[in-house]
């Protein structure tokens, strides 16, 4: 998932997943991981509006489970990574 941007957490065990780069809204977004992907995560604007496009992930699962709900999460999102990769090489 190249357009979702996180950032590695220190000090604590919770993932920020910043979902912005789709330009979809947050309902979406929430809909693409809970409910296609079957994915549960931590909706971030829970945490006040600036949360909005972001998805809260508890990192310290078990490794192949952490593995799986990406893999998940990503197939959900698979239709506009590949519009995105198309708009990059015509613009390049």
């Amino acid at each position: 998932m190249p357009t979702v941007k996180v950032r590695i957490p220190e000090g604590t065990y919770v993932m920020w997943m910043d979902f912005s780069g789709y330009g979809l809204s947050a309902q979406e977004i929430h809909d693409r991981i809970y409910n296609k992907a079957n994915v549960i995560l931590e909706d971030g604007h829970l945490f006040g509006n600036e949360g909005k496009d972001f998805q809260r992930i508890c990192i310290p699962s078990p490794r192949p489970l952490i593995k799986e709900a990406l893999e998940r999460i990503a197939l959900e999102f698979q239709d506009i990574e590949s519009t995105n990769q198309s708009e990059r090489e015509y613009i390049k």
